[in-house]
Formats: structure tokens, C-alpha cells, sequence
């Protein structure tokens, strides 16, 4: 079915496989995945609202040269959700941390390392 691949693509790109009975089935993880750090959780969507959001925003990103990321909030919350596109990651990844105060050198090493990863994944 299309989201069980849909889970097992994202659980390859994270460097795991797909957790075959997630939810409250498994004894392992509620998790889509067996990602030992990350509890990763995919939804497939022929008509999300995010997806719409984010098509909507590409064109204009895109003439700006920028890197869409949706904040989605709840009043009455605390904080936000961050959705990136996975094209993108890297790039969200080298602003924070920017903002974080990582200094430009170290910056750049992790950028190498994130190309290199990429280009071993065969991306």
C-alpha cells in the first residue's frame, strides 16, 4: 500500500527501517520507525492542508531564494511545530546554527559533512 511505502522511504531516509506494527501494536515503539533517537510519525495525505500551504509558499520562496518553513502554532500553546521540506533540512539546519552562534568554520565542516552524507545516500 502506498503508506507503508510511504513509511518505509522515511524511515530510510533516517537511517532506519519501518516499525511493520506502530501504533499501540508494537511492543517495540508507537513510533512509524526503530530510529533509537527519533519518533517519527508519517502521515500520507492526498489533500493536506500543510501541502497546500507549502505550494503556495514555494513560488514565492523560491523567487526570494529562500527555504520554506510552515510554524505552526496553537493559540493558547506554548512554542511552535516546524515542517520543512527534506530539500531543505540542511539549510534550516545551517541557519539555527548560525543563530546559535557556531562559528562560520565549524559551520562550513558540518555542511561538508551533510553534502558528503547526502551523496552517500545516493541523493
Amino acid at each position: 500500500k502506498a503508506w507503508k511505502n510511504f513509511e518505509r522511504r522515511l524511515a530510510r531516509d533516517w537511517g532506519t527501517v519501518r516499525n511493520a506494527l506502530s501504533g499501540s501494536n508494537s511492543k517495540v515503539s508507537a513510533s512509524d520507525s526503530h530510529h533509537p533517537r527519533l519518533f517519527l510519525e508519517g502521515k500520507l495525505n492526498v489533500n493536506s492542508p500543510f501541502w497546500r500551504l507549502y505550494q503556495k509558499s514555494k513560488p514565492l520562496a523560491d523567487k526570494e531564494g529562500k527555504a520554506v518553513v510552515l510554524c505552526l502554532g496553537k493559540k493558547s500553546h506554548k512554542g511552535y511545530i516546524l515542517a520543512v521540506h527534506r530539500n531543505d533540512l540542511d539549510a534550516v539546519v545551517m541557519e539555527r546554527l548560525r543563530q546559535a552562534g557556531v562559528p562560520l568554520k565549524t559551520r562550513k565542516q558540518i555542511r561538508v559533512s551533510l553534502l558528503s552524507s547526502r551523496k552517500n545516500l545516493g541523493e
